[in-house]
């Protein structure tokens, strides 16, 4: 058992190494991404078959996700960087 290692509160605040709280906050925000590319870009509930089309379905989702960002960064509305429905609809 490590001693002094990574605890996390019931206010979901990490505490114990530094090392260790880095990694665990890189991995929450990673969780984090994958559960909004879950619910915006509907890949919870794939209907293609396969992992190589899986794996296509979702690099276009993301390539679509951040395509959407950057328009909204570059047409300087940051409130739109999350709204692939707003561009879709155009």
């Amino acid at each position: 058992m490590i001693k002094n290692g990574l605890k996390v509160g019931k206010d979901f605040i990490a505490r114990g190494i530094k090392r260790l709280v880095i990694l665990f906050g890189r991995r929450v925000s990673i969780e984090r991404v994958f559960s909004r590319a879950k619910e915006w870009l509907l890949l919870d509930h794939l209907r293609v078959r396969g992992l190589q089309q899986a794996f296509i379905h979702a690099c276009l989702s993301f390539s679509v996700m951040l395509a959407v960002a950057l328009t909204a960064v570059k047409q300087h509305k940051l409130h739109l960087i999350r709204s692939i429905k707003h561009y879709a609809t155009q």
